[in-house]
């Protein structure tokens, strides 16, 4: 079979040049009508690289669209999965694939994920338990001066707790924990924490104590009945970084901008990992068909 004659630079440029009409133009310069409709749409006379693409933009995206899934995967950093459980009640035309797309073309196709220790992993693959929880500590700087948020996430149900502490000494993390006991409608079973001084001695004993004397926040750990896992320094801290990616005026500003996040991330954010549902949805779900492992009735209408 024939190919078809390509088309010079010359031609090309007379073509998008020409008001003629495509019939009188295809017949004046031998080439099929097709070729004239296609460079007659075209803004260059140059010829396209054969395979995907250029990808300059979508056509299923409008550029506000796309400014509005950057920021909010840059602010939340949350799964691929997720963001689209997420952004399709306001973006109902968005898709995996297109959303996919959009983020490789910014370079946010994939985040470095957080590796917990082999049986308390937090996600879809180690899900199995209520009540045991990730604890992670994070700095939180303000024009006031620098605080501390103390962050907990449910493996199971991805529910969200945090506090401000002036410091991240071990009465801040035994306080925190006596917090998060008392928030909880179920018990608190275990919990994971790095091996920083507010969680554990150090090798060799800190403060004159001796590294036999129990550590304030195991003690805590013991009065409560909870399991307490001790995890390398080396594991990523996974504190909600829309907290902490931004400096605030003032202790107020962050606490408001926190309690506004945890509503948000409870009550509003679907997880792919739990179905399609939030984290209060996925802790009703739990309540009701095992009510026998909650200590009172979760507050499952949002503030």
């Amino acid at each position: 079979m024939r190919h078809p004659r390509r088309l010079s630079i010359e031609l090309r440029a007379q073509i998008q040049a020409s008001d003629e009409s495509v019939r009188a133009l295809a017949q004046r310069l031998g080439v099929n009508p097709k070729s004239v409709q296609r460079w007659r749409q075209r803004g260059s006379t140059m010829a396209q690289t054969p395979g995907r693409r250029p990808a300059t933009g979508s056509s299923v995206l409008s550029p506000e669209d796309e400014a509005a899934i950057v920021a909010f995967r840059q602010t939340t950093r949350l799964a691929l999965d997720d963001c689209l459980y997420a952004l399709q009640p306001t973006l109902p035309h968005l898709r995996r694939s297109t959303l996919h797309r959009c983020l490789q073309r910014h370079g946010l196709s994939s985040f470095r994920s957080s590796a917990f220790p082999a049986g308390f992993r937090a996600g879809r693959g180690g899900a199995t338990g209520l009540g045991q929880m990730a604890i992670v500590v994070s700095p939180a700087p303000t024009e006031e001066g620098m605080f501390h948020l103390f962050g907990a996430t449910d493996r199971l149900t991805r529910f969200a707790f945090a506090r401000l502490f002036t410091s991240d000494q071990s009465e801040d993390a035994v306080a925190f924990l006596t917090a998060l006991a008392a928030a909880l409608p179920y018990r608190l079973d275990a919990v994971l924490t790095d091996d920083s001084a507010a969680f554990t001695w150090p090798p060799g004993g800190a403060c004159g104590l001796a590294p036999t004397t129990p550590h304030p926040f195991a003690v805590a750990c013991e009065a409560f009945n909870i399991t307490h896992i001790v995890a390398p320094r080396e594991v990523p801290r996974s504190a909600p970084k829309v907290i902490h990616r931004f400096k605030y005026r003032s202790r107020q500003e962050l606490q408001d901008r926190l309690t506004d996040f945890l509503i948000a991330v409870n009550y509003g954010q679907r997880l792919k990992t739990l179905g399609g549902v939030t984290p209060m949805e996925k802790i009703g779900r739990i309540w009701r068909e095992t009510p026998t492992l909650f200590s009172r009735a979760p507050d499952l209408a949002r503030p």
